[in-house]
């Protein structure tokens, strides 16, 4: 997301790569595509409520905190819709556990069912697990 708003000229590149190096503590998953029609008729309430991420192994199901629309440069598009999903729970508990080995993306917009699974064994990075 932050390298198709520097693109858009939206951001400037060293704005983009401080907010990069900042901890996260969220999971995001972006959708976009060249057709983002069913999102353009709904708001992020209505996001927030047709969301999930769902744990395979214990089919816990996480809830978006957060969902950022991206509009083209003329307002008039949608390019990318963001989900936010919290790394921990209120307690303090990670969300999704060091064992859990796939988690699954679903959302409803308008008639459209949209679906993803992430394998968490090759979402890593220099410092080991990045999830």
């Amino acid at each position: 997301m932050f390298r198709n708003a520097v693109l858009a000229g939206q951001r400037k590149e060293e704005a983009a790569e401080q907010q990069l190096a900042q901890p996260v503590e969220t999971y995001e998953v972006v959708v976009a595509g060249p057709d983002m029609k069913p999102f353009q008729s709904v708001d992020e309430k209505i996001l927030e409520h047709g969301a999930f991420l769902m744990d395979r192994k214990t089919k816990q199901k996480i809830a978006p905190t957060s969902i950022q629309i991206q509009n083209s440069e003329d307002g008039k598009k949608i390019q990318s819709v963001g989900f936010f999903f919290p790394k921990k729970s209120e307690t303090g508990i990670s969300t999704i556990g060091a064992d859990v080995k796939v988690v699954d993306f679903s959302c409803v917009v308008t008639n459209v069912k949209i679906e993803a699974s992430f394998d968490t064994s090759k979402m890593t990075d220099t410092l080991g697990r990045d999830l």
